[in-house]
């Protein structure tokens, strides 16, 4: 499907029937980009209307009139390579031109098997990997910089890039991850904590009378019943971390930050964050877009 007919002269994708759907999206889920009413839906029943679905597992990004898309999907370390060719191949790669690929991975045992599968299905591609050494535009200011997470530099390097420093970004997934950039983008280090999800199934899991609940803001602080205790505990308390964190790096450094938050979970806290911030939640794409223009 030819981008250029999903965006408006602004770059702005195209949603034809204002449903918060981009056309492009309804046509390759076999939609139609002229009903509003396809957004409420559930057709496949798990849950979430078609258009949950597109916020959920999608990502639009629209930035020098090039629209990025993202999605989500499972992966085992012990899978082959001929089963993330089937899975990557599901996401209708034939769609575009590409001419540059890049993975940014922190399962060490993964990392060649994506990029076997990426050069299989894409003839000629050979994707560029994050390593600790790849950015020039950061430095890496730590003990171990061949250590430090690929998701981590990606990240930093995006926010050194593009947002006044120095900077805080929080990433919120299975780990919640911390990093510093001071105002002359050296990466300084940072903080990695359980990420609100993995912190809260072990203690679902370790604690006979507490069974799982939706992970949502609660309604109080001071909850009443044992979900909303849970819920207060486990995203009130995120954000507490987030900003007793950042006031103790403020004070450290001795100036404010530009506090950025991102990752599955941050969309659920930020709104909790007392420091002034900005929620970017499409920050590792965005970054690994920019490493790749810098690499390739």
């Amino acid at each position: 499907i030819p981008s250029r007919f999903f965006l408006r002269p602004s770059g702005e994708p195209v949603d034809g029937d204002g449903d918060g759907m981009p056309d492009w999206w309804e046509l390759s889920h076999g939609l139609d980009p002229d009903d509003p009413a396809d957004a409420s839906p559930d057709p496949d029943g798990d849950g979430l209307a078609n258009l949950d679905e597109f916020l959920a597992d999608w990502s639009i990004q629209v930035e020098k009139n090039v629209v990025v898309e993202s999605t989500k999907m499972p992966t085992e370390k012990f899978w082959s390579i001929s089963e993330y060719m089937l899975l990557l191949d599901d996401t209708d790669l034939e769609k575009y031109h590409y001419d540059s690929a890049i993975i940014s991975s922190v399962v060490p045992a993964l990392t060649e098997v994506l990029a076997e599968a990426v050069r299989r299905l894409i003839k000629g591609m050979n994707p560029i990997i994050i390593k600790s050494q790849s950015t020039s535009m950061l430095k890496l200011c730590v003990d171990e910089p061949a250590k430090v997470g690929t998701d981590r530099i990606v990240d930093a390097t995006w926010a050194a890039a593009k947002y006044p420093l120095p900077a805080v970004t929080v990433d919120m997934g299975t780990a919640t991850t911390i990093n510093v950039i001071d105002e002359d983008k050296n990466f300084l280090g940072g903080m990695i904590a359980p990420g609100v999800v993995t912190s809260f199934r072990a203690l679902v899991n370790n604690a006979a009378q507490l069974s799982e609940v939706p992970l949502v803001a609660p309604k109080n602080l001071i909850g009443k019943n044992t979900h909303g205790c849970m819920q207060s505990g486990a995203v009130v308390g995120a954000a507490a971390m987030v900003d007793g964190m950042v006031s103790r790096i403020e004070k450290q450094l001795g100036k404010r930050v530009t506090l950025l938050m991102t990752g599955g979970l941050a969309g659920v806290v930020e709104g909790l964050v007392e420091h002034e911030h900005v929620y970017d939640p499409d920050m590792l794409v965005r970054g690994m877009g920019l490493m790749c223009q810098a690499l390739k």
